[in-house]
């Protein structure tokens, strides 16, 4: 896993348990406050200090790009266990509507952030890297259209974080579902 936060990860073990731990408070804290909260709060939950905090993570940015990353390890795990699968790119797309609600504050960053961003960048170079031979085995095996491309595949996630305006996480993942059922009768030949 590359460090796209840019943050020189510590090598002495508590330094990591300190930083992992941030990463942990992070993402309670912003799904139940939303990611205005002060930082503060995030430091008093992960137990450490500011200085802690800051030492790890200079800016909210910084804090907000290690959660994406993390993230997107987990997309690129998910979509390994797929590859074999020559619909391995929809079961990618279906385990999106599940975690969805869990990265609400994450999404709703993704969508402000400036694309021309160094970090943003290569996230979004990491995404098409992922969907690319997913897209292609079901190209493939003529499961979606052939002129489909890897951005349009990074569109289907922000089409999908539409759901999260529903008010409780049964009815996000159901209108996450039905979003991605009418998308997903969109991309097959």
């Amino acid at each position: 896993m590359e460090n796209i936060t840019k943050t020189k990860l510590p090598n002495r073990e508590d330094a990591l348990r300190n930083r992992e731990d941030i990463l942990i408070a992070a993402k309670k804290v912003f799904c139940m406050q939303g990611i205005d909260v002060p930082l503060a709060t995030i430091a008093s939950t992960a137990d450490v200090g500011r200085a802690t905090l800051y030492r790890n993570f200079p800016d909210r940015h910084a804090l907000l790009t290690a959660l994406l990353d993390r993230y997107i390890d987990k997309v690129e795990e998910k979509a390994k266990a797929f590859s074999e699968f020559p619909d391995g790119l929809f079961k990618l797309f279906n385990s999106h509507t599940e975690t969805l609600c869990e990265y609400a504050p994450l999404v709703e960053y993704w969508r402000m952030i400036d694309r021309k961003d160094p970090a943003i960048v290569l996230l979004y170079i990491r995404l098409r890297e992922i969907y690319k031979p997913l897209l292609e085995m079901a190209q493939k095996h003529q499961l979606c259209r052939a002129t489909l491309t890897v951005e349009d595949m990074l569109l289907i996630c922000p089409m999908l974080a539409v759901s999260l305006y529903q008010s409780d996480a049964v009815l996000q993942v159901k209108m996450a579902k039905h979003i991605l059922k009418i998308l997903m009768e969109g991309l097959t030949p």
